[in-house]
């Protein structure tokens, strides 16, 4: 959809979203549009009041709802590619990222992680679900091709389709408590993988050794990675050929979270505003809230701009997605059976 962009700068006020009533979705952590169509898929994870984890299609024009996962899908697998395995029983999905091939095939990573029934009762699994997103006269439904097995060492949060195939993952922390409390601190406690074949198997993006790894986009060509490091309030521009060479970083505002491309090539960061420590110690209190910043940067020069503030209340938004010339959706932590929509 090749809309330009009309995103200006810095907001004078907080606006007030309108609600896309999405009936049964729960933490829609993040979004991704379709390409060439006027649809948007969810991230969905259970909540307390939401137990069954359901991701959704929405059409950003008429805001009409189809289902995705898992009660509109069909199931072929392609052992070649992914080995011998089951579509997941339950789901508990996180990042995503959508590419179409130059033959029309457009493909869905989503990073899934295990559910944890109860302290001893864990289901699921960690890995990359990948899916074939089919448009049919009725709107779009989902055929489940395989999955991509995360490493153990390995916590994922975000995606990325690399266009010359396969993917490229966020581990934000390697595990325990020790990783966990570089995270916090602002030391390095993760880095980027990718992924590309079953021969291949996953390896360690040089030069990515980061604090917080979260969000991650990948330019059009290939050649550099941009990913959020939470804690720092860093964004990074690093080359996949030359890591330690040329690389740029820039400081934000906020805390990011996830990246998404606008229509004319910028790049969009939801970012929440305070420190890492605080708003973990409000999250475990169960005073989910995080007052909201969207930030658009430059892939070239690196340029920051504040597009708008706002405080949502009793959530935290985790991905912001601009839909047409003048509209952002947004969804994240804490929200259910809606998402936000900004008028910009």
């Amino acid at each position: 959809m090749a809309l330009p962009s009309m995103l200006g700068a810095a907001a004078t006020a907080a606006p007030n979203p309108m609600t896309v009533p999405v009936k049964g979705l729960a933490t829609p952590e993040d979004l991704g549009l379709i390409p060439g169509t006027d649809w948007i898929v969810t991230s969905a994870s259970a909540t307390q009041t939401i137990k069954n984890a359901r991701t959704y299609f929405v059409n950003i024009r008429t805001h009409q709802v189809r289902p995705a996962y898992p009660d509109n899908f069909t199931a072929e697998i392609d052992r070649d590619k992914y080995g011998e395995m089951a579509p997941p029983e339950v789901v508990n999905f996180h990042g995503l990222d959508i590419i179409k091939a130059t033959d029309g095939t457009i493909t869905l990573y989503q990073v899934n992680h295990r559910v944890h029934l109860s302290p001893t009762e864990v289901v699921g699994r960690e890995a990359i679900e990948v899916f074939t997103i089919r448009m049919t006269p009725a709107g779009p439904s989902l055929q489940w091709r395989g999955a991509i097995p995360l490493p153990s060492w390995v916590m994922a949060n975000d995606c990325c389709a690399l266009p010359e195939g396969g993917v490229a993952v966020t581990n934000t922390a390697f595990g325990g408590q020790e990783s966990f409390t570089a995270l916090v601190t602002g030391r390095s406690s993760g880095n980027v993988i990718e992924w590309h074949d079953r021969q291949q198997g996953w390896s360690v993006v040089e030069g990515t050794d980061l604090n917080a790894p979260n969000g991650i986009a990948v330019s059009p060509s290939g050649e550099h990675l941009f990913v959020c490091s939470s804690a720092t309030k860093q964004f990074h521009r690093i080359s996949r050929k030359n890591p330690h060479g040329d690389r740029a970083t820039v400081d934000l505002s906020g805390l990011p979270d996830n990246v998404t491309w606008t229509p004319d090539g910028q790049l969009l960061i939801a970012t929440s505003v305070g420190e890492m420590a605080k708003l973990f110690a409000a999250a475990a209190a169960g005073k989910l809230t995080a007052p909201l910043r969207i930030l658009k940067v430059d892939p070239v020069t690196l340029k920051v701009e504040t597009v708008l503030e706002d405080n949502p209340g009793n959530c935290a938004i985790s991905t912001v997605l601009q839909v047409s010339r003048n509209e952002i959706w947004a969804g994240g932590l804490g929200i259910e059976d809606r998402l936000l929509a900004y008028r910009v």
